[in-house]
């Protein structure tokens, strides 16, 4: 209902507001009921809401109006439910692997979002890093438990945070050329 007045009262920034109260929302419930009941669907709409932002930018954008910040709002809720669903799991990510897929299906959406919305968003690369981290946070949180663990872990992350770093050094220089072709000397 508030959505559609803002429509009606052509307020862009109330729409914003609205969706971020709809993910604190969701979070806030989560904690209340079944947390995969509520986060499972949040990620997978979340992934829909992101695909429909990128592939069918103008439709979209159209309909919702939010300056072209669809994918950005759409990553935050994927990165919330995810989030919901490893913090549930955690505790049992010694028996069974369900926190270990999350965790990939996590780091799969950051790459993925980077790659497909990086190009027009800053803000969608400043959450995607920040979700990076955060990932990387919790998997050490979780998963290592001794001291050679953490060894091997810092050293796995340095060699994945450079081999990340080339990729994202690549990424972003092809962003910045014209897509018309190369610069000239």
């Amino acid at each position: 209902m508030l959505f559609a007045i803002s429509f009606w009262t052509r307020s862009q920034a109330a729409r914003h507001l609205i969706i971020l109260s709809i993910l604190f929302y969701l979070a806030l419930l989560a904690i209340d009921h079944n947390t995969l009941q509520v986060a499972i669907p949040l990620v997978l709409v979340s992934a829909l809401l992101f695909a429909a932002a990128i592939f069918a930018a103008e439709p979209v954008e159209r309909i919702v109006q939010l300056g072209g910040r669809l994918p950005l709002h759409a990553l935050v809720g994927f990165l919330a439910g995810l989030a919901m669903v490893e913090f549930e799991l955690a505790d049992e990510a010694s028996y069974n692997s369900g926190f270990a897929i999350a965790s990939a299906a996590a780091l799969v959406g950051i790459v993925a979002a980077i790659m497909l919305g990086g190009r027009e968003s800053r803000g969608l690369r400043w959450v995607a890093y920040a979700g990076f981290a955060f990932e990387l946070a919790i998997i050490y949180g979780v998963m290592l438990q001794s001291m050679l663990d953490t060894a091997g872990f810092f050293l796995s992350a340095a060699v994945l945070l450079g081999i990340l770093a080339l990729v994202i050094i690549r990424v972003e220089k092809r962003m910045k050329t014209p897509a018309g072709g190369g610069a000239a000397a």
